[in-house]
């Protein structure tokens, strides 16, 4: 097999064995599911070996398979670091950040002056967006997501854990008798049903009461919003209560836009989590050029 051929071949065979899915390893090259099969016939071929057990509508790596595909990962990865980084260095310095429009707007962008301050040099490129990661199709050099941190064609470093904490505006709370947890349930609860509906197992108000032994006779009221953003927008507008994630909410509170409205948490299994193709997690190395490796030291600083 030539060599351009036997690049191509390990290619397919990443991306399927990530994804264990032909199909989808199709879609994200841009290319038939019969053309990756080809190539990963080809490449079992070459090897002597097969590298999938093909089972009907599914795959399954052999042993083999599962040998080889981390140090591919680790190569590709690898490979698209540095062609970025040449990329920068010989156009232009600039660093492509993506997360949520909930972090971006009441954490990040508050504080990357900050950032800016300590790094003149570097153009800072912010996007914003909720959809699963491509970090080569989208040129992003790193994104921080909210979530379980399972992107496995990726490095992946969690950053904050967060919790959720019922607030309020300061109105709200002074003209409403919320003194116990209990009384919530008569007040206006409102509910981030994006999360609810995008992550599974997120708590909601429901949740919260049964962690305190209380009982929900009757179907909550409250309004219901599709991001993070709007439902604390809506607290902050003396809207009703809000179960609010700790970091969204931290400056809010500091400034008294936003109050406690009971004291009782709900600990969340889910966190932040940096996403990159190369991350210098456990390495005592630190190149300055390396606009990822300083973004990423800064914000775990910040957190």
């Amino acid at each position: 097999m030539a060599k351009i051929q036997l690049l191509n071949a390990l290619q397919c065979f990443e991306k399927a064995g990530q994804r264990l899915s032909f199909k989808q390893a199709a879609e994200a090259l841009n290319v038939t599911p019969a053309a990756v099969s080809h190539q990963i016939k080809d490449l079992e071929t070459y090897l002597g070996a097969d590298l999938f057990i093909r089972e009907t509508r599914k795959v399954k790596l052999t042993q083999l398979g599962q040998q080889l595909l981390p140090a591919l990962v680790e190569g590709f990865n690898g490979i698209h670091h540095a062609v970025n980084r040449a990329k920068n260095n010989s156009q232009d310095n600039k660093l492509r950040i993506n997360t949520s429009p909930s972090f971006a707007g009441r954490w990040l962008l508050p504080r990357l002056a900050d950032f800016q301050l300590a790094h003149p040099e570097i153009d800072l490129l912010m996007g914003t967006s909720t959809k699963r990661l491509s970090l080569q199709q989208e040129e992003i050099d790193i994104a921080i997501r909210y979530g379980d941190g399972n992107y496995p064609e990726y490095q992946v470093e969690k950053i904050s854990d967060e919790y959720l904490i019922p607030v309020c505006s300061p109105k709200y709370l002074a003209t409403h008798d919320i003194a116990d947890a209990i009384n919530l349930q008569q007040c206006n609860l409102l509910n981030d049903q994006g999360m609810v509906d995008s992550l599974p197992d997120y708590p909601g108000w429901k949740d919260w009461f049964e962690q305190q032994g209380i009982e929900c006779k009757a179907p909550l009221r409250g309004l219901s919003f599709e991001s993070s953003n709007f439902t604390l927008q809506a607290a902050q507008g003396g809207q009703g209560i809000a179960l609010g994630r700790s970091l969204l909410v931290a400056d809010d509170l500091k400034s008294g836009k936003l109050v406690v409205a009971a004291p009782h948490t709900i600990e969340l299994s889910y966190a932040y989590y940096l996403v990159a193709l190369s991350l210098k997690i456990n390495s005592s190395q630190y190149l300055e050029q390396d606009n990822v490796e300083l973004f990423r030291r800064w914000i775990i600083h910040a957190l």
